[in-house]
């Protein structure tokens, strides 16, 4: 149990890094994105 939980902490913290300087760099990005889950 504890190794999936550790995982996915893992992977949520590496979904932040990969993502937020995509977003906070690219206002195009943060706009398709927005289209897109719009």
């Amino acid at each position: 149990m504890s190794a999936v939980v550790d995982s996915s902490i893992i992977n949520d913290e590496t979904k932040k890094v990969l993502v937020e300087p995509l977003v906070t760099n690219n206002p195009i990005t943060l706009q398709v994105l927005g289209i897109c889950s719009a």
